[in-house]
């Protein structure tokens, strides 16, 4: 008599709870109480059942009897992972409940349903991924800008150079004109005072540039 008096009382507790947590969770957490019997266990209250497709009423759950195994010796199982009707990740935590004695009346159940969370992970991750890459372009390109004339000529020389097996202090004077056609087409002559740069780095006079740019015009 005691004890099912002190059952009704357990489980009433619990079944505030229910309502309680499911406030707080929202409806991506299903919350369910089952009722352990002699006879069997059933749901006796449960919220936002469309996660796993059960309502009140006796059950027949692998899982469950999963759950009753691991009640021996444990309050409660927190975190293990299972999948969604959908076949989604949800994560699983249960709470056991027992009477004065020890004996196990009860588990409620939090299960959460990941797939929202992991799917706006991956858009999240894939906006930062973008977001990082636009960043890095925009540095580089003003970095670019921010380039002395020095910087600048050096900078598209080497890239040229590095096309030719010959280092510029062995080239002779028909493989320097031709660095220097290659960077009249990419317009380094259009930028003020890049001749006396291209003279150095080609070790030729200034006034050899300008002789054999009209020269290749």
């Amino acid at each position: 008599m005691f004890k099912n008096i002190e059952r009704k009382y357990i489980m009433n507790i619990f079944m505030t709870f229910t309502d309680f947590l499911s406030e707080i969770y929202g409806e991506n957490c299903e919350i369910v109480l089952h009722e352990i019997t002699e006879e069997g266990s059933s749901i006796i209250a449960i919220k936002n059942g469309h996660i796993s497709n059960r309502a009140i009423g006796i059950e027949k759950d692998d899982v469950l009897k999963k759950q009753i195994e691991i009640s021996k010796g444990n309050s409660y199982s927190a975190n293990r992972f299972h999948k969604t009707i959908e076949g989604g990740d949800m994560k699983s935590n249960s709470f056991f409940i027992k009477d004065s004695s020890g004996e196990l009346i009860g588990i409620l159940c939090v299960n959460i349903d990941l797939s929202s969370i992991i799917t706006l992970n991956k858009i999240t991750e894939k906006f930062l991924s973008e977001f990082m890459n636009n960043t890095l372009n925009n540095n580089h390109k003003v970095n670019e800008e921010e380039e002395t004339i020095e910087e600048y000529t050096y900078r598209i020389m080497k890239k040229i150079v590095n096309q030719s097996d010959v280092p510029v202090d062995r080239m002779n004077m028909e493989e320097k004109i031709e660095i220097l056609r290659l960077l009249k087409e990419k317009g380094v002559f259009r930028i003020k005072g890049v001749v006396r740069e291209v003279a150095k780095q080609l070790d030729v006079s200034e006034t050899s540039i300008y002789r054999y740019l009209r020269e290749i015009e």
